[in-house]
């Protein structure tokens, strides 16, 4: 690994360890890191922790970090069996102007993340497509399913 590389995930690790308490690197390996992102106030998700894996790759910045919820959540752009996250932010280019560039960081991404929880959906490409049927149909039915499945699999308490 290059002496640029080293240094940016150093970075990042630092970032990290003092805005995201939660996360921790896996055995030390400053590319793979597992944690807790919070429900935001006002959504289903509230109220709960739900765990996050995040790996980066090796070309990394360059390509952007594999995220995927180790906890099932009930969301239009989450697989609810494997927990892949659809999200421009891990997308090099899409159609928003939030796609990965080597400038954006792990924070960001986590913080992309919960804004998504918050209700920042992308209907027009659903991973869960029961999900994103149930919002269009009835957001009631699909907040209160969501709300079951934070209930059932979110912690209340996150343990590192």
């Amino acid at each position: 690994m290059s002496l640029v590389a080293e240094s940016r995930l150093t970075d990042e690790f630092k970032k990290i360890e003092k805005e995201l308490p939660f996360f921790a690197p896996i055995s030390g390996n400053l590319r793979h890191y597992r944690g807790w992102v919070p429900g935001p106030a006002n959504s289903p998700y509230k109220d709960r922790f739900f765990q996050l894996d995040i790996i980066l790759p090796p070309d990394y910045p360059f390509e952007p970090p594999i995220a995927r919820f180790i906890t099932p959540v009930w969301h239009p752009n989450i697989n609810s069996s494997t927990g892949e996250i659809c999200n421009d932010i891990l997308k090099i280019s899409g159609e928003s102007q939030y796609t990965w560039s080597p400038g954006s960081d792990i924070v960001s991404v986590i913080m992309n993340i919960i804004a998504m929880l918050g209700g920042v959906f992308n209907i027009q490409s659903p991973l869960n497509e029961l999900a994103a049927e149930d919002y269009l149909k009835s957001r009631y039915k699909f907040e209160k399913k969501a709300e079951e499945w934070a209930e059932e699999y979110g912690k209340v308490t996150p343990k590192i």
